[in-house]
């Protein structure tokens, strides 16, 4: 092993922490340097991220109309939570059943199993016009609610730059 300041060579039995030609402190000689090139990469790094929360805000906050951008965005997907309908199956001798027609209430309807009950509905001569009435709104509903999501995430990828968005959309499941 060679000395870091001085070149000389120290013999591999030699333990001590000093160099025996120069006298410099071989581990901490060398570490000044290695800390220097760290707070040069953490310097960097910081600024490339500074550099992103920049544009993220430039894009969502930077403007009177990005700020109303956001605000539409956001209050449609919120309008996607409120109910604007509902079906009751009431069954003698059983328990009723309600869906809500609303993000929340097709969520509640597939956690409940509820959904996946209705083309078993759909074949009964008993509930099949209720269910076909209703079938129609959710639907439409589920498809809203895809087109909405689908907005949602390009306005949240709007802030890169456009090579990485038309990247992020050509290899995305859109």
């Amino acid at each position: 092993m060679n000395c870091p300041k001085c070149g000389g060579e120290i013999p591999f039995y030699n333990l001590k922490p000093n160099c025996m030609h120069c006298g410099v402190n071989i581990m901490y000689y060398t570490q000044h340097a290695g800390l220097t090139k760290d707070a040069k990469r953490t310097e960097l790094e910081s600024a490339a991220a500074r550099m992103v929360i920049a544009r993220i805000k430039a894009s969502f906050i930077g403007s009177k109309l990005a700020i109303a951008r956001l605000v539409f965005v956001l209050g449609a997907v919120a309008v996607l939570m409120v109910p604007f309908g509902g079906v009751r199956y009431e069954f003698p001798m059983r328990d009723g059943a309600s869906l809500s027609i609303g993000l929340i209430g097709l969520i509640m309807g597939f956690m409940d199993g509820l959904l996946p009950m209705v083309p078993r509905f759909l074949n009964s001569s008993l509930v099949a016009g209720p269910t076909k009435a209703a079938l129609v709104p959710a639907c439409v509903m589920l498809i809203l609610t895809l087109i909405a999501l689908v907005i949602l995430a390009a306005y949240l990828v709007s802030f890169l730059r456009l090579t990485q968005t038309t990247r992020f959309m050509k290899n995305s499941a859109f």
